[in-house]
């Protein structure tokens, strides 16, 4: 039995300092903020508006990033960020846009994040840039602002005498 034991308390010890090392290295699942993620347009949007997206990244090699909606599975195509020369920053845009519903209602935000693609571990992209959002915004149409009540005249004016 105390073999057994001794064992366990081997395997254990193991695993957890193979979980510290795996978090702290840079296969985690976040990374440091390296990038700045663009949104267009932005900070409001209109119902049925598209978004479009653009980044900034330090440099990193490989260099390929994708932007994923928080809290749901949707994401951009993978994009390679395009340097001008080696330890420079860069910059990448995305073709794929995302279409916010037409039924949005006003003050409903939608956020992204940038995310570089980890080709060691499918799946388990890495976090580079802090969360950027959006809020939809309902601008009424003159009809529907607030006007003079029915049936009250306004004051005329006092005239100079």
């Amino acid at each position: 039995m105390r073999k057994i034991m001794n064992w366990i308390k081997t395997y254990v010890i193991a695993g957890l300092v193979w979980g510290a090392m795996l978090s702290i290295s840079s296969i985690g699942i976040a990374g440091e903020v390296i990038a700045t993620l663009n949104i267009n347009p932005s900070p409001t949007v209109k119902p049925g508006a598209s978004l479009n997206f653009s980044a900034t990244a330090s440099y990193m090699d490989p260099a390929f990033v994708c932007v994923k909606e928080v809290g749901t599975n949707w994401k951009t195509e993978q994009q390679k960020v395009n340097y001008p020369a080696p330890g420079q920053s860069g910059t990448v845009s995305f073709t794929k846009s995302y279409p916010i519903p037409a039924d949005a209602k006003s003050g409903k935000g939608f956020c992204f994040e940038l995310y570089r693609v980890n080709f060691k571990i499918p799946g388990k992209d890495i976090l580079i840039s802090k969360k950027t959002c959006v809020t939809v915004k309902i601008v009424p149409k003159v009809s529907e602002q607030e006007g003079p009540i029915k049936g009250i005249q306004p004051i005329p004016p006092k005239s100079s005498q």
